[in-house]
């Protein structure tokens, strides 16, 4: 998936599920959304051109450095658990602020969400069960998965942005209403 994608599939669907909740400040919310947007691009940190590698040129290095290839250990499941453990910990051993829980779950849930996108392309994501089995992470059928630049993936994020503008506009209507 491009980078727009993996945003867009990030932040459609906790934007509906947190739209009935709807229980953060505006300034919290707009840091959890943040907090997503890079969680869901952090994954591909490895690969030299991507767009958060642009702004940080040293990981790709250090991947190459390291030989940790592309779709490697940072899209095991073994590591998303690793992460959220350590973020578990920091968060609740020191007792942590609401801003430092937004960001670390905002952030979490974007990596998380971004895996699941990465199984819904062609190529799925090889050895995601290591340990346990070297088996292919896919969520769908290969025929209703798609190529990463494929014309499917720009159909399936002008849906997500569909469903992004839908949302941000029954709020407004929502906040309207309220007032």
């Amino acid at each position: 998936m491009i980078y727009r994608t993996h945003i867009a599939f990030a932040i459609a669907p906790i934007l509906i599920i947190e739209s009935v909740i709807d229980v953060m400040s505006v300034f919290i919310e707009l840091l959890f959304y943040l907090s997503i947007a890079i969680g869901s691009i952090a994954p591909d940190l490895d690969e030299e051109g991507s767009k958060l590698s642009k702004v940080f040129p040293l990981f790709p290095i250090v991947y190459d450095f390291f030989a940790i290839a592309h779709r490697g250990v940072t899209h095991q499941l073994v590591f998303v658990v690793f992460l959220a453990g350590i973020s578990f910990n920091v968060l609740h051993l020191n007792n942590a602020d609401v801003v430092s829980n937004i960001i670390l779950y905002g952030f979490s849930l974007g990596y998380f969400m971004h895996l699941l996108g990465d199984m819904l392309t062609k190529g799925g994501i090889n050895n995601f069960y290591y340990p346990m089995s070297n088996a292919k992470g896919i969520l769908l059928p290969r025929v209703l998965r798609f190529y990463t630049h494929s014309k499917e993936e720009l159909l399936f994020l002008y849906f997500l942005y569909f469903i992004i503008f839908l949302q941000v506009v029954y709020r407004i209507l929502q906040w309207a209403i309220d007032e």
